[in-house]
């Protein structure tokens, strides 16, 4: 499978395994796109980016927690495939050691969205999820609630379907690893009146 071969050689990997549900409301924010520039040992350049919206802590293991966002939230690009981005269901994964790497995950599809327009694509999520306009003051938890209801509810279908096997690349850019990392705090339902965490910017 040429999947599979890309992501080992370029340091990601698949894994089947029943999470359990995250135990604590968190979420982390991000107010513009993250994007991570690997490459395999052959050269082939891989771009996996999250995109801007609320993440909300849903799953977690033993060594961490998933925050899924909102629809479809990753995106990878790639030579091998013209350079099309792919929309990818998942999200960031935190592992409790703060000096191991943020991940960036998703769902495995087999024949997952593309889009000719990324930009377009952002802006057209942006509303239809409502995930940013959940961060003007005054809009409330609602917002929130219908932006992640999306992606969770796909997450969870494509996870039932594959049995758990989810794809992770570990972003091992120091600077990039924090930036998801600072993004958390938690949901405002959790905070009870308190403000959102810092949003990366």
């Amino acid at each position: 499978m040429i999947m599979g071969a890309a992501l080992s050689a370029i340091g990601g990997c698949a894994t089947r395994e029943k999470l359990a549900r995250a135990d604590r409301e968190e979420q982390i924010v991000l107010t513009e796109k993250v994007s991570y520039v690997t490459h395999s040992i052959s050269g082939v350049r891989w771009e996996y980016i999250a995109l801007p919206g609320i993440y909300v802590a849903e799953r977690k293991d033993d060594q961490g927690v998933y925050f899924y966002g909102p629809g479809r939230s990753i995106v990878e690009i790639t030579t091998l495939r013209n350079n099309l981005p792919h929309l990818l269901v998942g999200g960031i994964y935190l592992p409790n050691d703060p000096s191991r790497p943020s991940q960036l995950v998703w769902a495995f599809e087999g024949n997952p969205q593309t889009t000719a327009d990324l930009d377009a694509y952002m802006t057209q999520r942006t509303v239809a999820t409502t995930a940013l306009p959940a961060l003007q003051p005054g809009i409330g938890a609602g917002a929130n609630i219908v932006g992640n209801v999306v992606g969770g509810a796909v997450v969870a279908g494509i996870i039932a379907a594959g049995e758990g096997e989810l794809n992770r690349i570990e972003v091992k850019d120091p600077a990039l690893s924090a930036k998801l990392r600072e993004g958390r705090g938690p949901t405002r339902s959790a905070a009870a009146g308190q403000q959102l965490p810092q949003a990366v910017k």
